[in-house]
């Protein structure tokens, strides 16, 4: 929930972080956060990188137009206010 600002993890966990921010903002990665990235994964660990995130946001397209709702079990268990 704190994002890349947050002061646990370490260097590479920060940077997916970073990254998961800037494709659902920017559509794309910062040169300064794929050069991050780059330094610990493989071209296809990249790249699986970005197609699992752009899964992750298709999905989030079907649940949100199909107006699926949390279970009643789940509102409060993991989701601050500001996301439910």
């Amino acid at each position: 929930i704190a994002g890349p600002a947050a002061t646990a993890g370490n260097a590479l966990e920060t940077a997916l972080l970073r990254a998961a921010d800037e494709l659902y903002r920017d559509d794309a990665l910062s040169d300064a956060t794929w050069d991050t990235l780059a330094k610990d994964l493989s071209e296809r660990q990249l790249l699986d990188m970005l197609f699992t995130f752009g899964a992750f946001r298709s999905a989030t397209y079907a649940i949100n137009s199909a107006g699926v709702q949390l279970d009643a079990n789940m509102s409060e268990a993991r989701f601050p206010a500001s996301l439910r």
